[in-house]
């Protein structure tokens, strides 16, 4: 099973009209509480929030959308990507 619960800060901007933009993701609900914190008393545009991940779909989608250099510089191995 390739199901993960993702705890998520979000942010969509200080009305609340533009597109919903991660901030943050772990899989530790205490690291993600933590990390908006830190966030001081901007707080206020920022959502905590919770979804579950297919995460093997996830990650080749994520893979497809990066670049050459993106890839070097997270230290992803250059292999064709399977599709």
């Amino acid at each position: 099973m390739t199901d993960r619960i993702v705890y998520l800060v979000t942010n969509s901007g200080m009305d609340g009209r533009a597109k919903e933009h991660i901030d943050f993701a772990d899989y530790s609900e205490s690291a993600r509480d933590k990390w908006y914190e830190k966030l001081g008393k901007n707080r206020c545009y920022y959502s905590k929030t919770k979804r579950i991940v297919e995460t093997i779909p996830a990650t080749k989608q994520a893979l497809a959308r990066i670049n050459g250099l993106d890839r070097l510089l997270l230290g992803i191995e250059m292999k064709p990507i399977d599709k």
